[in-house]
This record gives C-alpha cells, sequence and structure tokens, in this order.
C-alpha cells in the first residue's frame, strides 16, 4: 500500500516543496503568456497576439522564407528592394528553430516562433533561478515573487512589440552564467561553446555581454584563490575555440553589417528604445 501523502509532510520535505513551487510558476507563466494570448489555442489560420512590425518579421517573414528556400543564405528579396543576392545578416538561430519546428509539427511558423519564445523565457527565468539557488535556496524562493513583476508590460515590452531574438539571446546569457562555474566538470566546455555560439546566432548583443560577464568571473576568482586556475582556463580556452569554430561565420556577417551600420540601423546601447521610449525598465527605475 502506497503512503499517503500529507500537507505537513509535504510542507518538512523541502525539495518537494521547492519542486511545487517551480512547477506553479512554469504553470502560471505558460498560462498568462501563451494559453490566454491563444485563447487556448496551439495552431491559429493567422498570427494570434501579435502588436507591431517586428512580431511579424521576427516570427513568421524570415522563418517562413528559411522554411521555403532551406536556408538563410540570403535575405527574402521582399524585404530588401526585390534584390536577391543580399547576404542573410540577420541573427540566424530563431529563424532556423521555428522553420524546422514548424517543419516538423506542421504548425506555421507564426505559432512555432511564439511557442519557442515562451519557452525560451520560462527557460531562461529557471536557469539564473539555479544560479542564485546555487549560492542560497531561500534566497531562490524569495526571489520567485520578484520574477512575477515580468507579467508587468514594462517588463513585457520586448514579447509585445516582437523582440524575440532579444529574449533567444537573453537565454544563452543566462546558460553562460549558469554553466560559468562547472567548467570544472568534464566536456562542460563543450556547453560553454554551445552557449555562446547561441547567443551569437540568437542576439549577438547578449555574446558581449556574455564577454564581459565572463571576464568579470574569471577576475574575481583570482583575487580570491590568489592565482588563476590553471585548468579552468584551459578548458575555457576549448571552449571558445570550439565556439569560434561553430560561429565564424556569421560573425564576419555581424562585423561587416551591424558593427557598421545597416538598414539605418547601428549597433550600440541605447538607454530606452526609440520605438516605445515611454515602455520598458530602466536601471534608474530602482
Amino acid at each position: 500500500m502506497s503512503e499517503r501523502i500529507s500537507l505537513p509532510k509535504i510542507l518538512n520535505d523541502e525539495r518537494l516543496l521547492e519542486t511545487i513551487v517551480l512547477s506553479l510558476f512554469v504553470l502560471l507563466f505558460i498560462y498568462v503568456k501563451l494559453a490566454q494570448p491563444w485563447s487556448y489555442q496551439l495552431s491559429h489560420t493567422s498570427p494570434a497576439f501579435y502588436n507591431a512590425n517586428d512580431n511579424f518579421g521576427n516570427a513568421y517573414v524570415y522563418p517562413q522564407y528559411v522554411k521555403e528556400t532551406g536556408n538563410f543564405k540570403y535575405e527574402p528579396p521582399y524585404t530588401v528592394a526585390g534584390y536577391k543576392d543580399v547576404v542573410g545578416h540577420y541573427p540566424v538561430l530563431l529563424t532556423h528553430l521555428s522553420a524546422m519546428f514548424s517543419l516538423v509539427s506542421g504548425i506555421e511558423t507564426y505559432d512555432t516562433t511564439y511557442l519557442i519564445v515562451t519557452l525560451f523565457s520560462v527557460s531562461a527565468i529557471l536557469l539564473i533561478y539555479f544560479v542564485i539557488r546555487r549560492h542560497s535556496k531561500e534566497l531562490a524562493l524569495l526571489s520567485i515573487p520578484f520574477m512575477i513583476g515580468i507579467f508587468n508590460f514594462d517588463f513585457e515590452i520586448a514579447r509585445a512589440f516582437g523582440l524575440w531574438i532579444y529574449l533567444t539571446g537573453a537565454l544563452f546569457l543566462a546558460a553562460v552564467i549558469w554553466i560559468s562555474d562547472k567548467l570544472d566538470e568534464k566536456y562542460a566546455f563543450v556547453l560553454l561553446a554551445l552557449f555562446l555560439s547561441g547567443a551569437a546566432l540568437g542576439h549577438t548583443s547578449e555574446l558581449i555581454f556574455s564577454f564581459m560577464f565572463l571576464t568579470t568571473y574569471i577576475l574575481l576568482r583570482r583575487v580570491k584563490e590568489k592565482k588563476f586556475d590553471i585548468c579552468y582556463l584551459k578548458k575555457f580556452s576549448l571552449g571558445i575555440v570550439l565556439f569560434l569554430v561553430l560561429s565564424a561565420y556569421y560573425l564576419i556577417i555581424f562585423k561587416y553589417t551591424w558593427m557598421v551600420g545597416v538598414a539605418g540601423y547601428e549597433f550600440k546601447v541605447m538607454d530606452a528604445p526609440w520605438f516605445a521610449p515611454n515602455f520598458g525598465v530602466k536601471l534608474s527605475d530602482f
């Protein structure tokens, strides 16, 4: 006969209680961010809950083009005045994932992109949770209510205005932070390379932030341990080499497009989004 699970036993089982809290948060996130906006339907005959041009570009135009042509070697002609030989310079990861998922599932690309980005968002939150938990389980649990702040529209601007590739990059930035003190483990450098490549191909800004974080982390570790960990640096270097091999093609494109300015855009830090200057969360808000 199975043992009866009582409320006092649940409350005394820290691991079970933590699992319940995280599960409830994930379910709430998916319910509010996906189920409700989509009217509880997984597939739609037209884009659902799209609020800006970037929604259509990132979630439908580019993925649909890759789905139809099989690659993103060139920009869709209808986005570049009809030219057919403009090298594809847009970050490619989300576009390809959405196209592949659409082909496998039969769901339209405008739906697969939204689904993927929602799962990426909640995954990034969980990664940051486990980073905090590594130092304090109590602090990690206390951070959950603050994470609910993402339901406020000021935090929601990336999703509402279709900044899908930023959310993709944010996941891999969180993953780099999570893996940073695990490089001593066997083959962890492979994960580091994959996460850095994901940031490079997903939204290259987060690649730069990832290197800023890793540099700071290595220096702080040097101060704490009074010496450089040669084994750690060796595995870090292996990860960087593998990352460069995986990402070199797009990094070259990024250097000669976004870094010098393309289609009226340039790579720089913005203190507020020009398309919605009254929305978003700034450091000065805290």
